[in-house]
Order: structure tokens, then C-alpha cells, then sequence
């Protein structure tokens, strides 16, 4: 008995080498290539990283695990579009075909891919490795409702002088789009999720504790965007953007852990994560990634985020040991 637990120890040991490696790996790789190449556009960068942590996840499991009991046609979505997406990297850097193109095959095969990952798989093998849509949908429903009640409230607190009847008619026109959008983009959402909170977030939760698992999964997931923090988020003031991203991967991942585990349900924190990067389409139809930090700002920023999600760390949800709770 204790070597089998020992052998699975090493197992898993391993596994969680290999998505490190890959997944920190090919993200600092593709960071320099965009680094010592200027001249392309970084949010083709993000696009691409958007879907590394579910092939990382898909190689790691794919190499240590009994593969007929894997979801080998969603990992194959992922690794399909993940490998043209880099082809034509490589094709854009040599200067044989322009970066809209590649957007635009991207964005075909990515339309393809999100509505593919719904329904690839028994519904077996989708069950065991966390992929039910309706898994607790009532319950992802609730989380992604104070979610979105959270969003306009600190809407409206930064914005309260133009909130009017303009802004609330416009609300209700776009919000019906921004819902349908996600079933037409989710594999970026499920691409960052299924890594950072299937895969990874009860794995060092096992490790170092229900909240401490949380708090250290948001430093990495934060680390991990280092890259797009100095060309993509923040050009001009890069630390107070790996900061700034620090504390708010930190906070979000406290409130995204808590939804996991009262949901099971990856799909909600996608659908969050989703919410996050889109809801500003309720208000304007200007955005630009690219932010400029002053000192103010940054700690004004920082308190608003603490006090929006790092609350939840209280809930009773995070007390106990996730190891006890797994005998």
C-alpha cells in the first residue's frame, strides 16, 4: 500500500512538473519572440497564451495517465488550434503572411473550436474529467450573478457622474450579445481555466490548504502573465502592472476558488473569467489593453479589488483540510 501511494505521489509529482515546464516554458518562449519582435501585436500573444494552460494540462495528463480514461477530443481542439496558431507565428515572423490573416484564421477556427469543446467526448469521459456544462447549474448561476453584481457596482462608484438612463437602455440592448459571444469564445476561457482552476487549484490546495492553495495558484497565475504585463497591459509602467496583476490575480482567484468548489463546474469560472475581460461592451465601445499606471491610481485600484473579492477567503467553504475532506 505504501508504494502504490508513493508511485502515485511520483506520478503526479511528475505531472505537475510537466505542466510547469510547459506551460511557464512555452510562455516565456513565445515572450521573447514577441520581445526581440516589436513589431507585432501583442494581443495575437495573448491569444495564443490564452490557450496554453489547457494544452499544458492535456500533455502533462496525456503523458502520465491511462489515456482511454481522457477527454482526448477536447485535448485534440486545443492542440489543433494551439499548433496552427504557432505555425503561423512563425509564418508572420518570416514575413510570408500578414498578422490579420492570422487573426482571421484564428478567429474561424476559434468560433469552430468553442462551439466543438461543448460536446466532444462521451458524456462519461466528460463527467470525469470536469468538462459537464450543467454540473450544480443553479449554484454556477448564483456566483456568476454576484459576480456580475459586484462589476456594476464598482461600475457604478467609478462612474456614477455619466450613469443614467442612457447607460442602463444601453446595458440592456448589449447584455443579451455579450452572453451569446461567450458560446462563440469560450475555448480562450476554458483554455485558461481548465488550468488554473480544474487542474491546478486542488492540487496545491491538497498541498498547502484550502486558502493557502488559492492565494499561491493567483501569484502564479499572475506570474504567468508577466510577458503580456510588459507588452501588451502596460508598456509604459510594467511593474505597477505585475503588481497591480499580483493582487488582483490573488483576489480573483479567492473568489473563482471559492465558485469551483462549491460548484465543480469549470465552466462557471470560465463564464466568469469571460464576464471580466467583456462587460466593459455594456458601457462603451472603446477599449484599448494598454493602461498607464500613476501611484494613486495604482493603490486606489488595489483597495477596490481587495475589498471586491478578497472577502470571500472568509467563507466557511475554505475552512477544513481538502486532504481530510479526500479520505
Amino acid at each position: 500500500m505504501k508504494v502504490e501511494v508513493i508511485m502515485g505521489k511520483n506520478i503526479e509529482n511528475k505531472q505537475l512538473g510537466i505542466f510547469f515546464i510547459f506551460n511557464f516554458g512555452i510562455a516565456a518562449f513565445l515572450g521573447m519572440i514577441f520581445w526581440f519582435n516589436r513589431d507585432l501585436r501583442p494581443d495575437y500573444l495573448a491569444t495564443i497564451m490564452m490557450l496554453l494552460p489547457a494544452v499544458s494540462v492535456s500533455v502533462a495528463k496525456f503523458s502520465t495517465e491511462d489515456r482511454e480514461e481522457l477527454p482526448l477530443k477536447f485535448y485534440g481542439v486545443y492542440a489543433f488550434i494551439f499548433i496552427v496558431s504557432l505555425i503561423l507565428l512563425v509564418l508572420i515572423v518570416a514575413g510570408i503572411v500578414e498578422m490579420e490573416f492570422a487573426n482571421g484564421v484564428i478567429g474561424i477556427l476559434s468560433l469552430i473550436g468553442s462551439i466543438a469543446i461543448l460536446a466532444v467526448d462521451s458524456s462519461e469521459i466528460r463527467g470525469k474529467n470536469g468538462l459537464k456544462f450543467s454540473l450544480n447549474f443553479k449554484t454556477s448561476l448564483k456566483y456568476i450573478a454576484i459576480f456580475m453584481g459586484i462589476y456594476f457596482l464598482r461600475y457604478i462608484i467609478f462612474e456614477y457622474k455619466s450613469f443614467n438612463f442612457d447607460v442602463i437602455l444601453t446595458i440592456i440592448t448589449r447584455f443579451p450579445i455579450l452572453i451569446g459571444n461567450f458560446f462563440f469564445s469560450s475555448i480562450f476561457f476554458m483554455g485558461e481555466e481548465y488550468g488554473w482552476r480544474y487542474y491546478l487549484q486542488g492540487k496545491l490546495q491538497i498541498k498547502l490548504g484550502k486558502r493557502w492553495g488559492v492565494v499561491v495558484l493567483g501569484v502564479i497565475w499572475a506570474l504567468w502573465h508577466m510577458p503580456l504585463n510588459f507588452m501588451l497591459y502596460s508598456p509604459e509602467t510594467p511593474l505597477y502592472s505585475i503588481a497591480s496583476y499580483i493582487v488582483f490575480c490573488v483576489s480573483m482567484s479567492i473568489f473563482m476558488g471559492l465558485v469551483q468548489m462549491k460548484t465543480k463546474n469549470v465552466w462557471a469560472a470560465a463564464f466568469i473569467h469571460y464576464l471580466n475581460n467583456s462587460m466593459w461592451l455594456l458601457f462603451t465601445s472603446e477599449f484599448s489593453y494598454e493602461t498607464v499606471y500613476n501611484f494613486e491610481g495604482f493603490i486606489v485600484g488595489i483597495i477596490i479589488t481587495l475589498l471586491s473579492y478578497a472577502p470571500f477567503i472568509l467563507s466557511k467553504e475554505y475552512r477544513g483540510d481538502l486532504k481530510e475532506e479526500l479520505k
